[in-house]
């Protein structure tokens, strides 16, 4: 409510008999919980409340900042309809705010508009939706508006409410959430030294992944060590926020690399053939490792306030993620088909008789280029949205495990990260090609996983390790296929 809301008795003491309270929307504050006056439905949306969409701030920011800090306000910032920013009122910057803040999501139309949504019965949907936006973007505050069917017909029963209140609280209780007064983030940095030691733990890795591709002299190492050393050193003390971008952008693209390196070298000792299903599965944990070692430094330099609330966002994930897929496309061509001492025209003649048929060759590349192309495409903005069939499949997910899995990598990544491994000890080069690449889109989603620092760091591991159980167990039913159609080869041979 407005300040002149308050002033009304008819508006406040029905509030009060249902055992609410009222929370203050603009003007200088003088309640517990406080709310910039806003158009945060940026549809303009028929449902809105009123105040919502008629109020707008009336006093100078400044006077309104320094009330929230007297008055020891929890300032609730509400969320884009995007879902990549916070609404925020001309001339306040949130990031030096000392006060504490909330982040809040406001039931836009296209959310309000869920009942029956995908084939569900009632508010499932709209469940759904408040349930992903606390637990995957961090949300502390819901503004509930009216819900309707996708044809406009709103729901006035209160019981359809209470029902998708009540089921809502009992699905975040398994994970230790309840309604209540949210307790917000207070200002917070990660310390100096913590970045420093991240970042050249990057840069480092960024120089390990060099000297593997490029065989350098020692004293060409070291003065790149040391050049690493002062670009971190001065990208810290002078342009910090800039060199924290740049840092997450290289360990999201450098540390899902180095796995898939480690995938082909791991295979490559003697000695692993001697054990070659404990040399296979320990092998794909190391390969998952390196790219977790990646999220976890993304996670660290982005773990001020500013990345929790969305004020500041991960930069570069289709490049990221375009940047590992091509590498692993044309590392793994180059080490399963190039002989030394050949040329390229060489390695391609090869690789033809490797595949018998210039037409198979052209297929195999062009699935892994569509594979490759719908990935990214469906990576980050939304450009290619998800099937009913694959949503409600993914809700079913987040229901069973809590932590949704994310699907490329417990059906794709890990799955052929196993299948690559073995191909190794078959000596199937065509088929390792194949599967290496598959499995660096794994690789890649872990990290891009951590990338997403609105979500609380635990819930980016969890998922991260469900999703490792569920891929290995998949990878042992393929591999146990795999075997018995080799077997039955044998036998027929």
């Amino acid at each position: 409510m407005t300040p002149k809301q308050m002033e009304k008795a008819e508006l406040v003491q029905p509030v009060s008999d249902a055992g609410l309270s009222a929370m203050q929307i603009g003007d200088i504050a003088g309640t517990e919980v406080y709310f910039f006056a806003l158009h945060y439905d940026q549809s303009i949306g028929v449902s809105a409340s009123k105040s919502v969409l008629t109020t707008v701030e009336t006093k100078p920011i400044s006077d309104v900042v320094t009330s929230l800090t007297a008055n020891h306000s929890l300032l609730v910032l509400m969320e884009k309809e995007a879902q990549t920013g916070l609404a925020l009122p001309d001339g306040f910057d949130a990031a030096s705010y000392p006060g504490r803040i909330a982040k809040g999501y406001w039931l836009n139309r296209w959310c309000q508009s869920s009942v029956g949504r995908l084939g569900y019965a009632g508010t499932e949907e709209t469940e759904n939706i408040l349930y992903r936006s606390i637990v995957d973007r961090g949300i502390q505050v819901i503004w509930v508006a009216p819900v309707s069917t996708a044809d406009g017909v709103m729901v006035t029963d209160r019981a359809v409410y209470a029902k998708l209140l009540t089921a809502l609280e009992k699905r975040l209780g398994h994970l230790g959430y309840a309604y209540g007064m949210p307790e917000g983030y207070e200002p917070s940095e990660p310390s100096l030294l913590l970045l420093f030691f991240t970042g050249l733990a990057v840069l480092f890795a960024c120089l390990l992944l060099v000297r593997h591709l490029i065989p350098l002299p020692t004293k060409v190492e070291f003065a790149l060590a040391a050049l690493c050393l002062l670009e971190n050193t001065l990208g810290l003390l002078f342009f910090r926020s800039l060199q924290i971008t740049a840092l997450a952008l290289a360990a999201s693209i450098c540390y899902p690399c180095l796995a898939a390196v480690l995938m082909w070298t791991w295979t490559e000792q003697p000695e692993r053939e001697k054990s070659r299903v404990c040399a296979m599965l320990f092998g794909a944990l190391l390969c998952v490792g390196v790219s977790l070692l990646g999220g976890l430094e993304i996670s660290a330099l982005q773990s001020s306030r500013a990345y929790l609330i969305v004020l500041q966002m991960f930069r570069g994930v289709k490049i990221s993620q375009t940047c590992v897929f091509a590498f692993a496309f044309l590392y793994f061509g180059y080490r399963c088909f190039h002989r030394p001492g050949n040329k390229l025209r060489d390695d391609w003649r090869d690789l033809r008789v490797a595949l018998r048929s210039p037409v198979l060759l052209g297929v195999l590349i062009a699935a892994m280029l569509g594979v490759g192309l719908v990935y990214l495409l469906r990576t980050g903005d939304r450009m290619l949205n998800v099937s009913v069939l694959e949503q409600r499949l993914r809700n079913l997910l987040e229901r069973i495990f809590l932590y949704r899995p994310r699907t490329k990598e417990f059906l794709l990544g890990w799955p052929f990260l196993c299948l690559g491994l073995y191909f190794r000890f078959r000596n199937k080069r065509v088929l390792r090609w194949f599967c290496g690449v598959f499995a660096a889109i794994g690789f890649a989603s872990v990290a891009n996983t951590f990338c997403h620092s609105r979500a609380h760091f635990l819930v980016s591991l969890s998922r991260t390790g469900i999703g490792i159980v569920i891929g290995l167990l998949l990878a042992v039913i393929l591999l146990a296929a795999a075997r018995a159609v080799q077997r039955k080869k044998r036998e027929e041979g």
